[in-house]
This record gives C-alpha cells, sequence and structure tokens, in this order.
C-alpha cells in the first residue's frame, strides 16, 4: 500500500485580522469624537485601510484569514447590490 504525505498546512496566524478589527473600531470612534468630519465612516476606514495595507506602511499582510474575509465580504456586497 502506498501512503502519500499530505502536504503540510499554511501557518495561519490572526495578528492581521486583529488589526483589520481595531481600524473598524477605532476610526467610528474617532469620527464620533472628531465632529467636523462629515464624511461617511467607510471612507475613514478605507483609508486607513489602504495606509496601513502592505502598499504605504505594510503593517498588515494579505493572509489567509484577510483573503478569505475579503473574499466572503466581496459576496455580500454584491449580494446587496442584487438587491
Amino acid at each position: 500500500m502506498l501512503l502519500l504525505a499530505a502536504p503540510p498546512l499554511p501557518d495561519v496566524h490572526f495578528s492581521g485580522v486583529a488589526q483589520v478589527a481595531a481600524i473598524a473600531v477605532v476610526v467610528p470612534l474617532l469620527l464620533h469624537f472628531v465632529r467636523r468630519l462629515v464624511l461617511p465612516s467607510a471612507v475613514f476606514e478605507i483609508l486607513a485601510g489602504i495606509v496601513v495595507g502592505p502598499a504605504v506602511l505594510g503593517w498588515v499582510q494579505v493572509d489567509t484569514p484577510i483573503y478569505v474575509l475579503s473574499v466572503v465580504g466581496l459576496g455580500v456586497l454584491l449580494f446587496l447590490g442584487g438587491r
């Protein structure tokens, strides 16, 4: 009998997800305390994501959990857009 070795599972770390969740909590709180800014919080969350993401500062890297969350988020967005 021939046993084939399964490929090793990737290391999954949720520190990037924790950083994204912290941004999702901190940005609306900052906008609540700074009432002069009248743009929606989603605009500032997207800008904060661009700044801390791999394009600018590189604090958060796209790994497996963040990729899965992005695909689920895109699916929810398309589902809501089709209503």
